[in-house]
This record gives structure tokens, C-alpha cells and sequence, in this order.
């Protein structure tokens, strides 16, 4: 965090800064050889266009290479009115891997107990969340994803 950057909490010991939170919520705690550990999260809403002439979609990365990632939520913000009878959250890899034949009703939501199967901690490339509808193609469905993760950086020195 830059010198100029306000915080909303500022612990430290000796002087020497341990444990902050900035503005936009990322926590961060630091070693006395400065590592840092940095607890983020990062929010996209994905939509499936109208005329329902998909049956997926992908976000941009939410979690970054190296991360932990402890958490992924999702939040129906738009139903759907296509053809789809359910949906399925992943991670590129397995389809499923968060969420599988989840509703999609607006206010619908999806969280870890949602989980499939062990996640690949940690994540060793960036990735990205793909939502699939189930049963056919969806129209104007629109999620809310949120992902919770860690990133740790090394000690810098002796």
C-alpha cells in the first residue's frame, strides 16, 4: 500500500505496521521481514443475452495465480427466461465444481456448501468462473459471483 493511501484500520508493533484494512476491504497482515499476506475479493455479475443463444459464459480472472481460495458465491440477480432448468458454477476445469443444478430464480444464491468437490489449492494460473446453464440455452439470466481469497508474498529480508 502507497504512503499516500488512507486506511480504515492501522495496527502496529514497535512502529513498524502489521495489520491494515484500506476502503475497499482487503485486509493485509505483514512479517517483521516483510512478507505480506493479503486476504481479497473480487465481484462480477455475468449475464446471458436475450434470445437465449447460450448455454455459457465466463468472467474475467477471479482468482489469481498463487491464491487460496476460500470462498465463491453467487447471487441470481436477473431470472431466467430461457430455456435453462438450472445452472452449473465452475472453474474451467470441472463444470460443476461450485455449484451443480443450482435454481435460478432472482435472489437465488450459492455458497460453499454448494461445493462439489475439494478446491485446487492453491490456484497455480489465473482463473476464471464459468456459469452453464443446464437443459438448454438461457436468456437475460443475469449472477452476481464473488470469490475469497488469500495471496501470500515471500519475506524480503535477512
Amino acid at each position: 500500500m502507497g504512503s499516500g493511501q488512507s486506511l480504515l484500520f492501522r495496527a502496529a508493533l514497535d512502529g513498524a505496521q502489521k495489520f491494515t484494512i484500506d476502503p475497499d476491504g482487503d485486509v493485509t497482515q505483514e512479517t517483521s521481514k516483510g512478507g505480506i499476506l493479503k486476504y481479497d475479493s473480487k465481484v462480477e455479475t455475468v449475464t446471458f443475452a436475450g434470445g437465449g443463444e447460450a448455454s455459457k459464459t465466463t468472467t474475467t480472472t477471479m482468482i489469481p495465480a498463487g491464491a487460496m481460495l476460500d470462498a465463491v458465491t453467487t447471487y441470481v440477480t436477473v431470472t431466467d427466461t430461457g430455456a435453462c432448468t438450472s445452472m452449473d458454477i465452475g472453474d474451467g476445469t470441472d463444470v460443476d465444481l461450485f455449484a451443480n443444478d443450482s435454481t435460478m430464480t432472482q435472489g437465488d444464491t450459492t455458497a460453499n456448501d454448494d461445493f462439489t468437490d475439494a478446491l485446487a489449492n492453491p490456484y497455480t494460473s489465473n482463473t476464471e468462473i464459468t456459469v452453464t446453464g443446464v437443459g438448454g440455452n438461457c436468456a437475460d439470466l443475469a449472477v452476481r459471483i464473488t470469490t475469497w481469497y488469500r495471496l501470500a508474498t515471500a519475506d524480503t529480508t535477512l
